[in-house]
C-alpha cells in the first residue's frame, strides 16, 4: 500500500552544530530584512478552468524564486527568496477557475506562496517590470516551459491539514530554529513520538483516524492481517496516556475499534473495520490520515470485479515444461469444454495453487501471445493477431452479405400511436447508430432499426407505416412497434376553486345648520350667524327665507341609503336644524368553481370558462383579455400509479371600471405536485383581510371630546377574502371516461 509522504528529501543528518549554524544564519537574515523586497500586492486572474495569470508586485526589485509542483493534490508552491509580505491577510479564495485558493506564508527568511489548483499544469515567468513577477499557468508547450527557475522539493516547512469536516487549513507555525526548546522537541531520546491520535466522521460516513507526530520524519507501514488493518511505526514512541483501545462503533462508520500498542520495534495501531469499504492512507508533514470510506453494494461489486475479474472454479496446477496444448486441454476438460487449438506450439512451466481456472487460462494465453473465442461449450484458442484478422474478415463478409440481402415491403397498421411519431423515433435511433458507413453494431444485431438501404414512410390518412428493408430489420421494427403502439393511460383531473368573501361596513354622519339674528331681520343688528355668506347677506337685506339644506353649518352625512334622524327649532330670529345619519352593511358571498378535464399520460390539457374583457392597448386600439376560470395540467403516471402533475389554475373576475377599461382581479397558482390516485390535495390558499377606517371632520372642533361627534363623519369597512384550491386526480384504468 503506497503512502504519500511529503517529507524533506534531504537525507543528511542534522546535528547540533548544523542547528546552531542555522540559528545564526536566520539571525543575520533578520538583521538584513530592511533591505529585502516586500510583497505589496498579489492578484490572480482565472482566464478559464485551464489557464490563469498570477501577478506579484513588490516595493523594490523582485526577488529570486524557487518552486515545486505537486500533482495530487494539484498545488504550485513559489518561494520568494529573502522577501517579506506586506499583505493584510494570508489566505485568499476564488470562486471558479484554475486557481481555487492561495496562501502567503512567511517561512525561514522567505515568503512561500501556495496556489491550490483544479488540475496539474505548467507555468512560465514573465518579467516585463523589474518590480513585478507574472506567472502564466496552463498546459504549455516545451518551448514555453520554465527552464531558468530552479525547482525545490523541500516541503518540510509547509503544514497542510486536509480535513473534510473542517476544510483546508494551512498553518505557518512550522519549526522555529530560533527557539532551542522548539528545536530540541523534535524527538524524545532521539526517537520521534506520537503526540495525538484522533478519530473523526465525515459527512459521507467515512471514518478517519488522524495520527499526529512531533516530527515529519516518520515512516509508516500499513498492511492487512485477516480482518485487521495494522499500522506500524518503526522506532516511534508513544505516551502511556495514548496506549489504549477505543470503541468508535457509535460513529456509524466502517471502523469499529482501534488500539494503540507498543513493542520492541516501536508503535503499532490495530484497526478493526467491517463491511465493504475503501481504505486510503496519506501522510502530509507530521500527520498521518487513515480513511475508511463505506461502499454501496454496487460499488463493492464493481471494485471486486475490477480488482479480480475471474469467477471460475478453482484449480491447482504444478508442471515443469508441459506442452501448452496439454495445459489448455486440462483446463478445457476441467470445465467440460471442447478445445479447438490452431498452431499451438511450445512448452510452459507453471505452479498455480487454488486459482480460478479462467485466471489460469488468461495467464497462459498472455504469456504465449494467444487469444480465445468461446461459443457455447467450444473453446477456440489461436494466435491473437490471427484471431483479430479473422474477426475483421468476418465483419467485412457480414457487411457484404447485408448489402446483398433482398429488400421487402411491409405495411404496418398502427392502432394507438401516431405513425409520424413512430417514424421519428425509429429514424432518430437509426441516425444515431449508423455513423460513417454500415457499422459492426448494425451487422451484429445492434440497436439500429433501419439499415442504410432501408426506408420508412407513412400514410397519414390510414395511419399506416410503410417499411422497405431487409427481413431482419423489418422484424426488428415490428418488435419495436409492439412496445410503442399501446394504449396510453388516461387521467381525470377535477379541481375545485372556492372563493369566499365577507364584508362589514359601518358609517355615521351628521348635518346641522343654524341662523341667528338677535334684534330681528332688517334691524340694525350687526351680529349675524348663518351657514354661508348667502344666508348672512339675505339676513342683512331683509329678504331672507330659511332653507335648511342650503343653510347648513356642518354637512357630513352618511352615504346614500343611510337611515336619517332630524331635529329642528325655529323662531323669529333663531333657527336650528340637526340631522343624524347612520348605515351598517354586511355581505357574504361564496363562489365554487369545479372544472374537470381528462387527458392522457404526458399530454397537456387546458380548459377555460369565462368571458373576454375589452381594454385599450398601447397603440390606442381595443383588445380583449380572457377573464374566467382556467385549468392547465400535464399529468405523468408513476410506476405505482401515483400522478405527478404540472398544474396552472387561474380564477379571474371583472373588477372596477377605469378610463382604459375594466380591471381584472386575478387569482393564480402554478405548481408541481405528486398525488396518489383518488386522493384530494389542497394546493394552497390565499386569505386576505382588508380593514379601512375613514374620518372627515371640521378642524379642531372635530377633535373635541363628545361634542366633536357633531363635527365629523366616520366610516369603517372590513372585508375578508379567502381562496382555496383542491385537486383530485383519478386514473381511468379501463380507458372509458365515466361520470
Amino acid at each position: 500500500m503506497k503512502i504519500m509522504n511529503f517529507n524533506n528529501l534531504n537525507t543528511v543528518k542534522q546535528n547540533i552544530f548544523v542547528r546552531f549554524f542555522t540559528v545564526l544564519s536566520m539571525t543575520l537574515a533578520f538583521t538584513q530584512s530592511a533591505f529585502s523586497a516586500d510583497l505589496v500586492n498579489m492578484s490572480v486572474s482565472n482566464t478559464s478552468n485551464e489557464t490563469a495569470e498570477v501577478r506579484m508586485v513588490f516595493n523594490s526589485t523582485a526577488p529570486q524564486i524557487e518552486h515545486f509542483l505537486i500533482d495530487n493534490p494539484a498545488k504550485l508552491s513559489i518561494d520568494l527568496i529573502e522577501a517579506t509580505s506586506a499583505l493584510d491577510k494570508k489566505s485568499f479564495s476564488y470562486n471558479s477557475g484554475l486557481v481555487t485558493s492561495a496562501f502567503v506564508l512567511p517561512v525561514d527568511g522567505k515568503v512561500r506562496v501556495v496556489l491550490s489548483l483544479n488540475d496539474s499544469v505548467q507555468f512560465k515567468l514573465n518579467k516585463s517590470n523589474p518590480n513585478e513577477l507574472i506567472f502564466v499557468l496552463g498546459k504549455l508547450s516545451a518551448a514555453d516551459l520554465l527552464s531558468s527557475v530552479p525547482g525545490n522539493d523541500v516541503v518540510a516547512d509547509l503544514v497542510i491539514e486536509d480535513d473534510a469536516s473542517e476544510g483546508v487549513v494551512i498553518s505557518d507555525t512550522t519549526l522555529n530554529l530560533n527557539n532551542a526548546a522548539s528545536a530540541s522537541s523534535i524527538s524524545v531520546g532521539g526517537k520521534p513520538m506520537i503526540q495525538d491520535i484522533d478519530f473523526k466522521r465525515s459527512e459521507d460516513g467515512s471514518g478517519r483516524i488522524l495520527v499526529k507526530f512531533n516530527s515529519s520524519k516518520v515512516n509508516s507501514d500499513i498492511k492487512k492481517d485477516g480482518t485487521d488493518i495494522i499500522v506500524s511505526f518503526d522506532q516511534v514512541s508513544v505516551p502511556q496516556s495514548i496506549v489504549q483501545k477505543l470503541d468508535v462503533v457509535g460513529f456509524g462508520t466502517p471502523v469499529q475499534t482501534f488500539e494503540t500498542r507498543t513493542n520492541a520495534n516501536g508503535t503499532s495501531i490495530i484497526i478493526k473495520a467491517t463491511g465493504d469499504f475503501d481504505q486510503i492512507s496519506y501522510q502530509i508533514e507530521n500527520q498521518l490520515v487513515i480513511e475508511f470510506k463505506p461502499l454501496s453494494v454496487a460499488e463493492a461489486d464493481n471494485l471486486r470485479k475490477e480488482q479480480f475479474p475471474f469467477t471460475g472454479k478453482r484449480i491447482s496446477m504444478n508442471f515443469q515444461k508441459i506442452r501448452v496444448y496439454e495445459a489448455l486441454n486440462i483446463l478445457a476438460q476441467y470445465n467440460n469444454l471442447n478445445l479447438v487449438a490452431d498452431d499451438i506450439e511450445g512448452e510452459i512451466s507453471l505452479k498455480l495453487d487454488d486459482v480460478p481456472w479462467d485466471q489460469a487460462l488468461d495467464v497462459i494465453l498472455k504469456i504465449k501471445g494467444l487469444d480465445k473465442r468461446r461459443t457455447k461449450n467450444v473453446l477456440l484458442v489461436a494466435d491473437a493477431d490471427k484471431l483479430a484478422q479473422d474477426d475483421l474478415k468476418r465483419i467485412e463478409s457480414e457487411q457484404q452479405a447485408v448489402e446483398l440481402q433482398p429488400l421487402y415491403t411491409k405495411y404496418i397498421k398502427l392502432n394507438y400511436a401516431d405513425a409520424s411519431d413512430i417514424r421519428s423515433i425509429l429514424m432518430n435511433i437509426s441516425s444515431v447508430q449508423s455513423s460513417a458507413a454500415a457499422s459492426a453494431s448494425e451487422i451484429s444485431g445492434g440497436a439500429s432499426f433501419v439499415s442504410s438501404r432501408g426506408t420508412l414512410s407513412i400514410d397519414d390518412r390510414t395511419n399506416i407505416l410503410i417499411v422497405n428493408d431487409t427481413a431482419e430489420h423489418i422484424a426488428r421494427i415490428q418488435e419495436a412497434i409492439e412496445i410503442f403502439d399501446v394504449p396510453v393511460k388516461q387521467v381525470s383531473i377535477e379541481a375545485r376553486v372556492v372563493v369566499a368573501r365577507t364584508s362589514i361596513g359601518k358609517e355615521f354622519g351628521v348635518q346641522w345648520g343654524t341662523d341667528i339674528a338677535p334684534i330681528g331681520l332688517g334691524g340694525t343688528n350687526n351680529l349675524l350667524l348663518g351657514g354661508n355668506l348667502t344666508t348672512t347677506n339675505d339676513m342683512r337685506d331683509g329678504a331672507y327665507t330659511y332653507n335648511a339644506p342650503n343653510s347648513l353649518t356642518v354637512g357630513l352625512p352618511a352615504t346614500t341609503g343611510a337611515q336619517n334622524y332630524a331635529f329642528g327649532i325655529a323662531s323669529n330670529n333663531f333657527a336650528l336644524d340637526l340631522e343624524l345619519s347612520a348605515l351598517e352593511t354586511a355581505g357574504k358571498a361564496e363562489v365554487v368553481s369545479q372544472p374537470k378535464i381528462v387527458t392522457v399520460d404526458g399530454q397537456q390539457a387546458n380548459i377555460l370558462s369565462g368571458q373576454q374583457v375589452p381594454y385599450r392597448s398601447s397603440d390606442g386600439s381595443t383588445a380583449f383579455r380572457d377573464a374566467g376560470l382556467s385549468l392547465t395540467v400535464t399529468p405523468r403516471i408513476t410506476p405505482d400509479n401515483s400522478m405527478f402533475l404540472e398544474l396552472t389554475v387561474t380564477q379571474d373576475s371583472v373588477g372596477a371600471q377605469t378610463s382604459d377599461g375594466l380591471l381584472i382581479d386575478t387569482n393564480k397558482i402554478q405548481t408541481q405536485v405528486l398525488v396518489k390516485n383518488g386522493d384530494t390535495l389542497v394546493l394552497g390558499g390565499v386569505y386576505r383581510v382588508e380593514s379601512v377606517e375613514q374620518k372627515e371632520q371640521v378642524p379642531f372642533l372635530g377633535n373635541l371630546p363628545i361634542i366633536g361627534n357633531l363635527f365629523k363623519r366616520s366610516s369603517i369597512l372590513e372585508e375578508k377574502n379567502e381562496l382555496l384550491i383542491f385537486i383530485t386526480p383519478r386514473l381511468i384504468d379501463d380507458g372509458i371516461v365515466s361520470q
